[in-house]
């Protein structure tokens, strides 16, 4: 008996740059559309198992490497960027160009650690993007005083001091990780040291975040060494979001293990999204036919 269908594999032409992207359709119609964002030193593979789980369970899902990742090169040296571009770029181009696969499903984004940062940041500086978005193990690092931020902070000047000369931070060095931009890593270490969320322009990201108002679920694993509770309320002060604990999930594998928590809660968010797309304006003719040219096959 032959298994599930592979997923289609996709090219997003996003501003400098063109990513690579896979969606996973179900055998029936979708309710919703899902697109997954991996986390910083990652690639879109880490988020597939997430994406073959939400289709076993009738949904659309769609994997986007971010720019420098995966499927999206230039690769760091080659290729450098920063959180910025990620939110002004890589985001809207995603969202709209999966938009336009399938117009009239709820479009919900899943974002891991950096992905549910920039999804965030996208929907309040660039939107509306998404219908609803799921966060998780994202957190803001710089808020947090005494002991513990002197050791974060540390953390971020050595890597910046290691990607200055590089080009990049070499985590890839360590096997398992990929290695990330000296502008982006440049940008991060900035917000450790001032205790600001900023993008470089010096707009607040935190503020705008707090006033957005579409359905934010934030999920935690219990054993994440490395968001706290304190870290991921830091990130995601919109007034109207949940906070969900995933028991016995860590960093890393949360995408896996935030299954179990999920499947509680997935028709509910379905619906909320679906209300939020129906109450909201729209986009312009216009913008949805310039968009459409966005998505290629690859």
């Amino acid at each position: 008996m032959s298994g599930p269908p592979e997923p289609q594999a996709l090219r997003i032409d996003a501003p400098g740059w063109s990513l690579g992207a896979k969606l996973w359709w179900p055998d029936g119609e979708p309710r919703a559309l899902f697109v997954l964002h991996h986390a910083m030193m990652a690639h879109a593979g880490a988020m597939a198992p997430l994406a073959a789980a939400l289709r076993a369970r009738g949904f659309a899902a769609a994997t986007v490497d971010a720019r420098g990742h995966g499927q999206s090169p230039p690769l760091p040296p080659a290729g450098d960027w920063t959180f910025d571009a990620l939110v002004s770029g890589d985001h809207p181009a995603s969202a709209r160009a999966l938009r336009a696969i399938a117009p009239g499903l709820p479009l919900i984004a899943v974002g891991h650690s950096l992905g549910g940062q920039a999804a965030l940041a996208a929907e309040a500086t660039e939107g509306p993007l998404y219908d609803a978005i799921l966060i998780l193990g994202s957190g803001l690092w710089g808020q947090e005083g005494g002991l513990l931020h002197l050791q974060r902070r540390g953390l971020y000047e050595l890597g910046l001091a290691l990607a200055w000369p590089l080009g990049r931070l070499p985590t890839g060095w360590f096997g398992r990780w990929r290695d990330e931009s000296y502008g982006y890593w440049r940008q991060t270490t900035g917000w450790v040291r001032s205790g600001r969320w900023l993008r470089a322009d010096g707009l607040d990201y935190g503020a705008a975040v707090a006033g957005l108002q579409l359905p934010i679920h934030a999920f935690l694993g219990e054993h994440d060494p490395l968001v706290r509770p304190a870290d991921q309320r830091a990130l995601v002060r919109a007034a109207g979001a949940r906070f969900h604990a995933v028991p016995g999930a860590d960093h890393n594998r949360l995408p896996r293990q935030v299954v179990s928590v999920l499947d509680g809660l997935l028709d509910g968010i379905v619906e909320e999204a679906a209300a939020w797309r129906l109450g909201r304006l729209e986009p312009r003719a216009s913008s949805s036919a310039s968009v459409g040219s966005a998505l290629r096959p690859p």
